[in-house]
């Protein structure tokens, strides 16, 4: 596995997640071809699946508007009904509530390894798109660490998140995202199992 590229795709499908819909960030997405050039490469079905989706979306006429109203009903929720929740803590904790337990091991981590990221204290730190952020960190700069986070916190919960968010999305730049990650981490789980 191309590690430069792995961590490359992880922070770039990672802010994806976690930032509200820009549209100069998006729009840099479309002129770059980024989903025809992806820098990971599986067989997985879902994440042809998902390549797919997000090629169609690259090609399509903006949509903004959509993508906004499908962010806002997968993460942010309507009279507060989140149809997938994006925080670790809501998946792994005994009852599904946020800043759980899981929220402050993932903040040492990310002390631990010097992460920045804009308004990280202002909601909870374990985020799948902030955890995928550092994971790509930890996958070019820590491989050990970075297997070894996957195991203790992403592998506990991205099942469940990415099914959730693929069925519930309503563009197919949602659908493609959760469908690529899935794929990806899928693979991941799969090679850290087959290590002696």
């Amino acid at each position: 596995m191309d590690r430069e590229n792995l961590s490359l795709t992880l922070s770039v499908l990672g802010k994806l997640l976690y930032t509200y819909p820009d549209n100069v960030f998006l729009n840099k997405i479309k002129n770059t071809e980024l989903f025809d050039e992806i820098p990971y490469e599986s067989q997985s079905a879902e994440f042809v699946k998902g390549r797919e989706l997000l090629a169609e979306w690259q090609t399509s006429d903006g949509m903004y508007g959509e993508l906004i109203s499908d962010y806002q009903d997968l993460f942010v929720g309507v009279k507060d009904k989140v149809k997938t929740p994006a925080w670790e803590s809501v998946y792994v904790s005994p009852d599904p509530v946020m800043f759980g337990e899981s929220t402050l091991n993932v903040r040492l981590w990310y002390d631990k390894y010097g992460l920045e990221i804009k308004n990280i204290r202002h909601e909870p730190d374990d985020h799948m798109g902030i955890e995928l952020i550092f994971w790509g960190h930890l996958v070019r700069t820590e491989p050990d660490e970075a297997d070894r986070f996957f195991t203790k916190h992403i592998s506990l919960w991205y099942e469940r998140f990415f099914s959730s968010m693929a069925a519930n999305a309503i563009t197919s730049f949602y659908k493609g995202l959760a469908l690529i990650l899935y794929g990806i981490c899928s693979d991941i789980s799969r090679d850290i199992s087959a290590k002696p």
